[in-house]
């Protein structure tokens, strides 16, 4: 809502708006593209990563899918980059050899990274450098009786001793293994060491794009095909009936816009 408002802003005093985001990992890729998607020519958006590569521990599908939907939309990217120096209207990159250049913008936009919350050092567990806190295979605070963590504040090797992704997929595993440790605790059940299964990933590309690959189950979709079933997998994930009932009127209620707007973009086209 903050980049929406600000965007708005911005186009109110100028006919186009220069966006730079920071960060080629899922986030930054679906931002670009449904930022493009949204305001068009409106927006310049551009790209920086410091890798090779964008979403490196991304399947292949998605990542070429992305990519590809990026290089459509004219999102420009900038890779083996990073960010010097952020100011009011510009923000300095430092290429691959050390040079530097400033690069004008009207938004910077951060998704780099992944930073445990800060309270996770104050709480006194054990942490590691990162500032996670280290659970063992149960999701048990290292050193605590009855205390559990998980997600991203969470450092956790499953029990196959794999390091666990910070993905709210992951993340929704992990507190069912907490559930279950926890009832177990209290009903003499037996614990279970948690194990991370790589279902697949879904990206939103835009208002009728995205990208899905599980190979697990042995799907790559992209495009609209990849949006409807992103949507259904999306409602049949909500943990309760009220959840899924409340997305399905929000989707309900704006599909009329969303057709409208994707025939005038056909029309345009």
């Amino acid at each position: 809502i903050k980049l929406r408002n600000r965007l708005d802003q911005v186009l109110a005093s100028k006919k186009k708006a220069s966006v730079v985001v920071v960060g080629g990992g899922y986030s930054g890729i679906e931002l670009a593209c449904n930022l493009k998607d949204n305001y068009g020519d409106k927006v310049a958006v551009s790209l920086v990563h410091r890798g090779d590569r964008v979403m490196e521990v991304a399947e292949g599908h998605s990542r070429d899918t992305g990519v590809r939907r990026m290089a459509s939309m004219g999102v420009k990217a900038m890779m083996r980059t990073g960010v010097d120096k952020v100011g009011s209207d510009f923000v300095t990159l430092k290429d691959a050899a050390g040079e530097t250049r400033d690069e004008s913008c009207d938004i910077v936009v951060w998704t780099a990274g992944v930073r445990a919350s800060e309270q996770a050092r104050g709480l006194g567990f054990s942490t590691t450098e990162e500032g996670k806190i280290k659970v063992t295979p149960r999701m048990r605070v290292v050193g605590e009786e009855g205390v559990y963590a998980l997600g991203d504040i969470a450092e956790c090797d499953d029990v196959l001793s794999d390091r666990t992704v910070a993905t709210a997929q992951a993340a929704l595993q992990q507190a069912d293994a907490v559930a279950w440790n926890i009832h177990a605790a209290y009903t003499g059940g037996v614990p279970v060491n948690f194990r991370y299964h790589a279902l697949g990933e879904m990206l939103s590309l835009g208002r009728a794009a995205a990208s899905l690959a599980s190979p697990l189950f042995g799907l790559s979709q992209k495009g609209r095909a990849a949006h409807l079933l992103r949507r259904a997998t999306y409602l049949i994930r909500m943990p309760t009936s009220r959840h899924r009932n409340k997305v399905g009127q929000s989707w309900a209620q704006r599909l009329p816009a969303e057709l409208i707007r994707e025939a005038v973009g056909s029309v345009g086209q």
